[in-house]
């Protein structure tokens, strides 16, 4: 239901405490990379080393439906593979860089991205880092679990006020018996210069329900 309504900031406060209603801002997606090649996924990165699949698959960097015993992604059909990234051809740390997202006038942002790992262990490591600028350094590494078994969602509360966002995910792992993934990535908020969607849930469904002094479009349940 779409409504306009005008009311004193008294008659709101009188309603709530009345009422006790549960009142969420609806956030919206920003950024979106879930490796399925789609429309959808916004957040452009790039893959350092670039996305490999070599020794007929036992040597993975790359987008894939699966990988040892991570049966499948997160979300969707595809995701960001590991396997044995320290090999003939290839040593060191691997990357995903996404690019930095413009958030001025953003609020109330939350990132978030979802990894698996299975058998890191030793000198294997997988981290991530996030900045709130659109420069080049990587300043707090935050190291992750190396055998969650599962997949695991990891979020971020992105401070209001900041003008960029930026992400990279990292890992170094060797042995062709030890798998990783990542997926899902996400930055969401109430984005600058638009209305607020209000969900409200009452005691009494139907109930009509006030703002103050705004002009807003809200969903009554």
């Amino acid at each position: 239901m779409k409504t306009k309504f005008y009311f004193s900031l008294n008659t709101i406060i009188a309603l709530v405490l009345f009422l006790s209603p549960t009142i969420t801002i609806a956030q919206t997606d920003i950024a979106i990379q879930d490796f399925e090649n789609a429309a959808t996924d916004t957040w452009t990165f790039t893959a350092d080393p670039p996305a490999y699949n070599e020794a007929n698959g036992t040597d993975i960097w790359d987008i894939v439906p699966s990988v040892g015993s991570i049966s499948g992604p997160s979300s969707g059909s595809m995701f960001w593979g590991i396997r044995d990234i320290k090999n003939d051809n290839h040593s060191g740390w691997h990357y995903l860089i996404f690019d930095p997202i413009s958030v001025t006038g953003n609020t109330s942002m939350t990132l978030t991205f979802d990894y698996y790992t299975v058998g890191f262990d030793g000198p294997d490591y997988i981290s991530y880092w996030v900045e709130f600028d659109n420069g080049s350094d990587w300043d707090t590494e935050v190291s992750l679990n190396k055998n969650t078994g599962a997949w695991t969602q990891v979020t971020i509360n992105v401070p209001d006020g900041v003008s960029f966002v930026r992400l990279r995910l990292g890992a170094i792992q060797n042995g062709g018996s030890d798998y990783g993934g990542f997926d899902n990535v996400k930055l969401t908020g109430i984005t600058a210069g638009t209305d607020p969607s209000l969900t409200i849930i009452a005691p009494n469904p139907g109930q009509i329900f006030a703002v103050p002094d705004v002009d807003v479009e809200f969903t009554v349940a």
